[in-house]
């Protein structure tokens, strides 16, 4: 796993309106679920905000941008398979 937070002397520096608080991962990292996804992914709702989910994903590459040293790939998720950590148990874990 590579955690993806800013690190020291990285932060949030996207064009536009300030933020009251800076995030501490990029914004673009952010996706949403919906009841609807969630039932569709056999997921209970997580029970608070702070809950880990493990999250393993399939992504179609829908745009390339390249300019200069900098490179934007847009992604969209197409497969998932998802997991509510904070409600596992240790027998869980078990093969």
């Amino acid at each position: 796993m590579t955690d993806m937070s800013y690190g020291e002397g990285e932060g949030y520096d996207m064009p536009g309106p300030s933020l009251l608080s800076k995030p501490d991962h990029p914004l673009g990292l952010c996706i949403t679920l919906t009841k609807r996804e969630l039932e569709k992914l056999d997921l209970e709702e997580p029970s608070e905000v702070g809950d880990m989910i493990h999250l393993v994903c399939m992504g179609r590459v829908k745009s390339i941008n390249k300019t200069g040293d900098s490179c934007r790939i847009e992604l969209q998720l197409t497969d998932m398979s998802i997991e509510n950590e904070s409600t596992e148990t240790p027998d869980d874990n078990d093969n």
